[in-house]
């Protein structure tokens, strides 16, 4: 059995898809309360690391801080995976994993 807290239903949903996949990844937990950007998950078998984000909501508070994480995310050029369930309602597909064998000489 697989025990990975989540926020959302639709965090539930790309989490079961990830073990379903047999994908690595990690779920950040907050364990103090600071302002800093806290991925929903990060995709740990590519290639740099890919942090997931799962967007469900569409209030302006929730939107605004929506576009906070992206600029972020830009700025620090970290790879980013999202689905935005509000808008679309098919989990887009992973990034591929990184090669992990050897090529032949």
């Amino acid at each position: 059995l697989h025990y990975i807290p989540v926020d959302s239903s639709y965090e539930a949903k790309v989490a079961l898809k990830l073990v379903e996949e047999d994908r690595s990844f990690s779920k950040p937990l907050r364990l103090e309360v600071d302002g800093s950007t806290l991925p929903d998950f990060v995709l740990t078998d590519t290639n740099p690391p890919c942090v997931m984000e799962v967007y469900g909501m569409t209030s302006n508070e929730y939107l605004e801080r929506k576009a906070e994480k992206q600029a972020l995310y830009r700025k620090e050029g970290k790879p980013v995976w999202s689905w935005d369930a509000a808008v679309d309602h098919h989990i887009p597909r992973f990034p591929e994993r990184a090669s992990t064998g050897t090529r032949a000489p």
